[in-house]
């Protein structure tokens, strides 16, 4: 029996095949985004899995053991490459994302290192500019680590890249939870969890990171996209059965 298209029935075909492609797109997007920037591992994030046990371990012990001792947040993560992307950039908007350092003093520290890009990145929190500044951070990992990056040692390097933290906030005698940057009122501050355990939450003032956001965002879109697709699906199948019906009419007229 043939079927004769109308233009609706080629509208709704149009509609649901953009549907799909644009839920196909949004999809790819989320997905990239979600692997820029995956969960945290806790203070030490080694994606690119460069690292020993064993230097795991230290590493994080003593980023734990700085956090614990002077409330300053050292957060470390290795990738593989960033492809085209800016290191700084990715460093910057990671900070942001994840939320390295207490809310209340905004002292986080991070290390970014991308090791088929032989590229790194040493960041402060505002918090803890004062402290260390970008000129002293490239310093740091110039003189404690570059060397062990090359001969490819990176928990070697790391590991004394933590440990020279460590010496500099001891000397400057930087107690738990005290800002040594500028004034909030000055720079904006961003949210910062520990990262591997649950802080509380201001319940006064909820506040949404990215991620919360895309998330929300992801939920909503589960829902109404599939639902708009089987609307179209349905008025596309409407449309084929009506123009069964005429054409039948059409054969056998009363």
């Amino acid at each position: 029996m043939n079927v004769m298209w109308t233009a609706g029935a080629k509208y709704s075909v149009i509609i649901l095949t953009a549907l799909l492609t644009v839920t196909g797109i949004i999809g790819k997007c989320e997905d990239e985004k979600s692997g820029m920037f995956p969960d945290p591992e806790g203070y030490v994030s080694d994606y690119a899995a460069v690292l020993s046990g064993s230097d795991y371990v230290t590493l994080t012990d003593t980023c734990e053991f700085l956090d614990d001792d002077t409330g300053v947040q050292l957060v470390i993560v290795i990738i593989d490459t960033l492809g085209d992307a800016d290191i700084n950039t990715y460093a910057t908007d990671l900070f942001n994302e994840w939320g390295i350092g207490h809310e209340d003093a905004d002292n986080g520290l991070l290390f970014s290192m991308a090791v088929d890009d032989h590229k790194w990145v040493f960041r402060a929190g505002y918090g803890m500019e004062k402290l260390f500044p970008d000129v002293l951070c490239r310093h740091i990992v110039e003189e404690s680590s570059v060397g062990e990056f090359q001969a490819r040692n990176y928990g070697e390097g790391l590991i004394n890249l933590a440990l020279r933290v460590r010496e500099i906030i001891n000397e400057n005698e930087l107690q738990p939870g005290k800002s040594t940057g500028q004034s909030k009122k000055d720079k904006p501050s961003h949210r910062i969890n520990r990262p591997g355990s649950e802080e509380e939450k201001d319940e006064d003032v909820p506040e949404l990171s990215v991620k919360d956001l895309v998330t929300v965002s992801k939920f909503i879109m589960s829902i109404y996209i599939p639902l708009i697709v089987l609307g179209v699906v349905v008025i596309f199948t409407l449309l084929i059965k009506f123009n069964q019906s005429k054409a039948n009419t059409d054969v056998h007229p009363d």
